[in-house]
């Protein structure tokens, strides 16, 4: 099963911050999600409290390998305006 494993009392302390005052709330999921994994929960009982796909936290793990701590912050993303969009494919 996959899982974050043993992680340092530095990460720990470090996603408990981000947990308690990171802005972003995605990352604060991925912290959350990472301690739990660490307490040995499940990808899908984290998939079930977060209520996202288990493929999802699947990811987060191996982004956590790959990245380490910089895995919980999102890559920029292009903004889209939903309003303008919908208006867009109602008028063509």
């Amino acid at each position: 099963m996959k899982k974050v494993v043993a992680l340092s009392e530095f990460e720990i302390e470090t996603l408990k911050a981000a947990v308690a005052h990171h802005p972003k709330h995605r990352s604060r999921t991925r912290a959350h999600a990472f301690l739990l994994s660490n307490k040995k929960f499940s990808i899908k009982q984290i998939a079930d409290i977060f209520e996202v796909c288990e493929i999802t936290v699947s990811n987060w793990i191996t982004a956590w390998y790959e990245q380490g701590v910089s895995s919980l912050f999102d890559d920029k993303r292009v903004q889209v305006d939903l309003a303008f969009t919908l208006k867009r494919k109602l008028h063509s």
